[in-house]
């Protein structure tokens, strides 16, 4: 009958768990989709309002572009401090009216100046060195002039390898040679002069041993180079086919004309927009005028590719343009979005390429509309939140949950519970049996004895006498049996506690069973500290505990070896421990728990003849759990077992 009902409830328990497991995935579904909407809807808003930003700020500069007047120091102020901000571009669609492209210098005017034409005359007839003194006279005449004639004497004076003299007429141009690029024009130099003399500069400082100082100068160089307008790079781009470009790639590095130099990519992008500016054909009923909105026009070839919002002025035909960088617009995107949000934003090209945030995958896109209409950005599934909500389906399905558990649980209960009635069952009837073979070996020897006494089997008086005495001798072996068993079936009686000397207590119980020990061969020893401490406890309890333990290591002595027992005591503050340990046949690794629990005996080859019931050592548990300790059983010497008691001092 049990087990049909077991498998009712099994039955009945599973279909509660297939209910509950689809009601859960059904919960979950519907939180994960109403979180996806919330997270998209979020990204949408996020998007808008970094969009309307942008917009704003460019409406506001197209508008103030109508006033040309400063706008090279506007556009050098926002890209100082608009990391997306890269130039500004008004133009017609005939003419560029911003930005002007250099003026480069006129070499045949330049060597006009009487002192450069004298020097040039009269260099071919005298060496290097001194046609370099010639051309270093020069310097201090027009800015344009002195530039030329200490370029000219420092190549003269490098190509005689005589470096510091090189560097000593460059340093002698004092401020002229330290115009920046970008306003080379208002000094009326070349930019491109200036550029040749920093380069002659670090090729006599790397030749003189200053590699360092080479590079850095060089470094410097690159970064006001990709500082400067679509124009001034257009003036420049011919240094790129000559060796002046050789030399500015082998002191820069990566920070001229490599392609991982983003520097030099967006000056790159700067220049092609303004070839895109000054070349392309353009039809103005197609450019929405200031306050309709700008267009966007995006590099389809460019990786990454330049941005030109533009629109017309009211003036005319003239239109005016800003160029947006959008690695820098990417991560002004990710920075201005909400802390939470922020880890899990993504952004991609049509491609699925991540130019910027997360790798992972996407869980929820979103469009840019207006700043950046050739990407996406989209959120990882990071993002949700979808503890919050189950929180509804956790709620819902408590009831089921509960059930459940009981169910589980009651099942658990019945069955283990059954297994352990079974299992004592099982030992009561061994217990039985083998008090019951021990109960009537003495008794079938006692009837016996008697038969052939009443019958005059033995008629001498000595025989009658022997038998008489062995009887005596086997019915005091039954009350023996049937006390043992009695007091091991019997659960301990409550007694008082009492202040003890746990020392003392060995003592005694090794006093006890010293004599019985010697008689079969076996050495007692008591191994403890005198005055140790006293302890409150049941002094019986303790006493019948070791009792037991003493007496099992006599009875599972191994025969092919001298035994030995040994007592411990040891106190400390709290605890006591009692030790009893002995060289026998030990206890099975497996076993050294279970022989705690009544009716539990270690069978095997040598240990039935012992006469134990399996109820001894349950005893000393229950005697230690009275104390409120614990005992346990380990491996003693020689394979032996080692029992070790600890109560409280305070039980």
């Amino acid at each position: 009958m049990r087990p049909i009902i077991y498998a009712t409830l099994s039955i009945l328990l599973a279909m509660l768990g297939i209910v509950g497991v689809r009601e859960a995935a059904s919960f979950r579904r519907a939180s994960e989709e109403r979180e996806l909407r919330i997270v998209r809807d979020r990204l949408v808003l996020v998007v808008d309002r970094w969009e309307d930003a942008i917009a704003e700020r460019v409406d506001l500069w197209l508008t103030e572009l109508s006033s040309t007047d400063k706008v090279r120091e506007r556009e050098q102020f926002l890209r100082a401090n608009r990391p997306w901000f890269d130039a500004f571009y008004v133009w017609e669609p005939d003419e560029v009216t911003y930005p002007t492209p250099q003026l480069d210098e006129d070499l045949a005017l330049l060597r006009s100046d009487a002192c450069l034409a004298a020097a040039g005359r009269q260099a071919g007839a005298v060496d290097a060195v001194q046609a370099a003194l010639l051309y270093r006279a020069c310097i201090g005449r027009s800015p344009a002039v002195e530039l030329l004639a200490a370029s000219e004497s420092a190549e003269l004076f490098l190509n005689a390898d005589q470096p510091l003299a090189a560097e000593r007429v460059i340093r002698e141009l004092g401020p002229t040679f330290l115009i920046p690029l970008h306003e080379a024009a208002n000094y009326g130099v070349s930019a491109r002069r200036l550029v040749y003399l920093r380069l002659q500069l670090a090729r006599a400082m790397d030749t003189l041993g200053r590699p360092d100082v080479a590079e850095r100068i060089v470094g410097v160089l690159a970064s006001e180079i990709a500082f400067l307008d679509g124009g001034s790079l257009e003036s420049l781009l011919d240094l790129w086919a000559y060796p002046i470009a050789r030399d500015l790639r082998e002191y820069g590095g990566p920070l001229i004309g490599g392609e991982e130099d983003e520097l030099y990519l967006r000056a790159q992008r700067r220049l092609d927009v303004y070839r895109e500016v000054k070349t392309r054909t353009w039809d103005l009923r197609d450019v929405p005028t200031i306050g309709q909105g700008p267009r966007l026009l995006v590099d389809q070839y460019g990786d990454p590719p330049y941005l030109l919002f533009f629109a017309r002025l009211e003036m005319g035909a003239l239109l005016a343009g800003i160029q947006l960088d959008q690695p820098a617009l990417i991560q002004d995107f990710l920075a201005s979005a909400p802390d939470d949000l922020r880890p899990f934003l993504s952004v991609r090209d049509p491609t699925g390429r991540v130019l910027g945030g997360s790798e992972e995958p996407l869980a929820a896109e979103a469009a840019f509309t207006r700043i950046l209409p050739h990407l996406r950005v989209g959120v990882t599934a990071g993002a949700f939140a979808p503890d919050t909500g189950l929180r509804t389906a956790f709620v819902q399905l408590i009831p089921i949950g509960i059930g459940m558990l009981i169910g589980i649980f009651s099942l658990f209960g019945l069955v283990r519970s059954d297994r352990k009635q079974t299992l004592l069952l099982e030992r009561q009837r061994e217990f039985m049996t083998r008090v019951t073979h021990e109960l009537k070996t003495p008794l079938a020897g006692i009837r016996l004895m008697a038969e052939n006494l009443e019958m005059g089997s033995f008629r001498d008086g000595a025989q009658r006498e022997k038998f008489a005495r062995q009887i005596v001798k086997e019915a005091e072996r039954l009350g023996q049996r049937l006390d043992e068993v009695i007091r091991a079936a019997s659960r301990p009686i409550e007694e008082g506690r009492d202040t003890l000397d746990p020392v003392d207590l060995a003592q005694e119980v090794a006093e006890r069973w010293r004599p019985l020990c010697e008689q079969q061969g076996v050495t007692l020893r008591v191994d403890a500290r005198p005055n140790q401490g006293r302890m409150i406890g049941r002094p019986t309890y303790l006493r019948d505990a070791l009792t037991n333990l003493v007496d099992n290591a006599l009875k599972y002595r191994n025969p092919e070896r001298r035994g030995e027992v040994w007592i411990r005591v040891h106190v400390d503050r709290r605890w006591v421990q009692f030790e009893v340990e002995d060289n026998g046949i030990g206890v099975p690794p497996n076993m050294r728990k279970a022989i705690f629990e009544r009716f539990r005996r270690v069978e095997g080859p040598g240990r039935g003849r012992s006469g134990g019931h399996g109820l001894g050592l349950a005893f000393v548990a229950e005697a230690v759990l009275i104390h409120g300790g614990k005992v346990e059983c380990r491996e003693g010497v020689e394979g032996g077992a080692r029992f070790i008691m600890r109560v409280r001092r305070r039980s």
